[in-house]
């Protein structure tokens, strides 16, 4: 309903009375989001994510409150006022203090660098990050929430990779190429071999998207024993191949590998023979994924070849720009006007920890890298393999393209995976044993089945 309110304003013009009709869907919008069941709301707000296109947006007022966010901010206001009627209400939440030090920490140097500069640049930016990435964080119960997400994510992961394989075999986008055309914006397509953008706007969008629930889909088939992750793992690693993106065929790699290692460690819990038969399926879709012809193509056309030059020049314009800023930062979200003075060959950043270093500085850099690493502790000791597979993959795949500084899509993406690794949850129909207790912590703990 939203990404409806969002073509249609887009498309409205001066006209009054569609803006009116936009006003009508988006009241319906809201008070239909304040009535439906709280536990709903970060789902659905994923789910518009994915299929609301950055496109959409900055032909609309939505640019700077993104549904995502307006979603968000609402189940952030009503999650407060459920907290305040239920004030027995205690944290089951591991390892959550050096997680909130790190994200405070993080926000009052993006707000310090911020007012240092010009604050209007980062003010979309910053929206972004407190709704998506640091609302969620403060907000200890919302176990039913994440449960919900967990189960949310693999599905509309292979849906819309399921769409991106028809995208490719026929050449064509029909659902979102017509919403363009309507709304007057030039085609994505120039590269020399057809890239699948299904839903998220550009290929490498949609490769990282499918990257990350890829290794997730991997991570909960080896957690739960059940081989539907098995087969959302295969329709998402297909979607990986229908977007040609290198990046993201390094990203979703090194995601399930992360899985492996961590799933063989722990031994007996998650089935060394399983993680073995895993790790050897993984090698020949690998194999298979490289060796197509569009892959081969695409590494060896002039575009592919440009890309990979280009990339050769940023650090230079990164050293440059931030050093001008006395790599402190030149705002959150800036990093590509702030390097313009020093880009004279009009590339992208197309590095995201670049962008960082640009826009946020060495300390902001620092700041976020540590609250990351406490996510990842809190992944690590809830034994959580599909959080820590999807993080992987993501951090992997914004190296390789201008992401986190830039389109909404990856920092939400982002945000919704930290909001699944730093929440514990209880496991359902799971394989493998809750997280020990204290009493309890040098017990052995075994999965309850090893079949495949």
């Amino acid at each position: 309903m939203l990404s409806s309110a969002v073509a249609v304003l887009g498309g409205g013009g001066g006209s009054a009375g569609l803006i009116l009709i936009a006003v009508v869907v988006g009241g319906a919008a809201l008070i239909m989001l304040m009535a439906i069941p709280i536990h709903t709301l970060p789902a659905i707000a994923f789910v518009v994510m994915v299929l609301a296109p950055d496109r959409l947006l900055f032909v609309s007022a939505l640019e700077l409150f993104p549904p995502e966010a307006i979603i968000m901010a609402i189940w952030a206001a009503r999650k407060i006022v459920e907290f305040s009627l239920k004030r027995n209400t205690e944290s089951t939440q591991r390892g959550r203090g050096l997680l909130v030090v790190t994200l405070l920490l993080s926000i009052v140097w993006f707000v310090i660098v911020m007012l240092s500069n010009n604050p209007s640049r980062s003010v979309v930016w910053m929206i972004g990050f407190i709704l998506l990435i640091a609302v969620p964080t403060l907000i200890v119960e919302k176990t039913r929430e994440v449960a919900l997400l967990v189960r949310v994510w693999p599905w509309t992961g292979a849906i819309v990779a399921a769409y991106a394989c028809v995208q490719v075999l026929l050449q064509s986008n029909p659902i979102y190429d017509l919403l363009y055309g309507v709304l007057g914006l030039p085609p994505i397509q120039h590269w020399s071999v057809y890239r699948a953008d299904a839903s998220l706007a550009h290929p490498l969008t949609a490769g990282m998207f499918f990257a990350m629930t890829f290794a997730f889909c991997v991570g909960q088939w080896l957690n739960t024993n059940r081989r539907v992750f098995a087969l959302l793992a295969l329709v998402n690693g297909l979607g990986v191949i229908s977007t040609v993106s290198r990046g993201s065929y390094v990203a979703a790699g090194i995601g399930v590998a992360v899985v492996l290692v961590f799933a063989f460690l722990a031994g007996r819990r998650f089935g060394r023979g399983r993680v073995i038969l895993v790790l050897a399926a993984f090698a020949v879709f690998a194999f298979f994924a490289v060796r197509s012809d569009a892959f081969v193509e695409r590494s060896n056309s002039v575009d592919g070849l440009g890309s990979a030059s280009s990339r050769e020049d940023l650090w230079t314009i990164t050293e440059a720009t931030a050093n001008a800023y006395g790599w402190l930062g030149s705002g959150p979200g800036t990093s590509e006007g702030s390097s313009l003075p020093f880009n004279w060959k009009g590339l992208p950043i197309e590095n995201s920890y670049f962008q960082l270093i640009i826009s946020v500085g060495i300390p902001g850099v620092i700041a976020l890298g540590l609250f990351i690493l406490a996510a990842y502790r809190i992944a690590l000791l809830n034994r959580n393999l599909p959080a820590v597979g999807g993080l992987s993959a993501i951090l992997v795949a914004i190296a390789g393209y201008a992401a986190i500084d830039g389109p909404r899509t990856a920092l939400g993406l982002l945000a919704f995976m930290l909001m699944i690794a730093t929440t514990t949850l209880t496991p359902i129909n799971s394989a493998v044993p809750p997280p020990p207790s204290a009493a309890t912590r040098g017990s052995l703990y075994a999965p309850k089945s090893t079949k495949l």
